[in-house]
């Protein structure tokens, strides 16, 4: 190998000695655009549940307003709350439908997310059956409290599962500040 080198001329010499840190930068190079595309990948994934988070928290704050108007108008058997109820129904189901809509496009799901997005989902679809008991005055007090209470807890459970796609110490403590915020509220 020795007498290799010493056969070699001045040139090829010089172009071998660049040649090796020429492969290590190139290799270490590659390195860093892959961690880089990586970090970036789970920062836009973090992007996503954050304002899939956004819209659970403005579901909930709708949902427990509906929760208020139905037991005062459960309260009043009827007689109190009624227009109030209706609109709040309404700014209820255009979080909904926003909640729905935005949930097509959404692809990534923490632990266990999509399985409790697909419960979430069935909850609010007997929502209407709840609204119509409330409306006919059959369903207990305790029941339709029961029922909005039970939603908003898995709404909020979500969000707290949501902080296991962060890894970055600071989005996990902002997660889970959001999440206990909202649960004060």
């Amino acid at each position: 190998m020795l007498l290799m080198l010493k056969r070699l001329s001045v040139e090829n010499k010089i172009k071998l000695l660049v040649l090796f840190p020429l492969i290590f930068i190139i290799g270490l190079s590659i390195y860093i655009l892959g961690y880089s595309y990586n970090k970036m990948d789970k920062l836009q994934n973090v992007h996503e549940i954050v304002a899939l988070d956004r819209k659970i928290s403005l579901l909930v704050h709708e949902t427990q307003k509906e929760r208020g108007a139905s037991t005062g108008y459960l309260g009043s058997k009827g007689k109190k709350f009624k227009d109030t109820l209706e609109n709040q129904r309404k700014l209820t189901n255009t979080r909904i439908n926003e909640f729905k809509t935005f949930l097509k496009t959404f692809t990534y799901y923490p632990e266990n997310g999509e399985k409790n997005l697909s419960i979430i989902l069935n909850d609010i679809s007997n929502i209407e059956n709840i609204r119509g008991n409330v409306d006919t005055l059959n369903i207990q007090t305790k029941k339709a409290i029961g029922y909005y209470s039970s939603l908003n807890a898995k709404l909020l459970n979500f969000i707290a599962n949501s902080t296991t796609v962060a890894e970055d110490e600071h989005i996990i403590n902002s997660i889970t500040a959001y999440y206990n915020f909202l649960m004060a509220k």
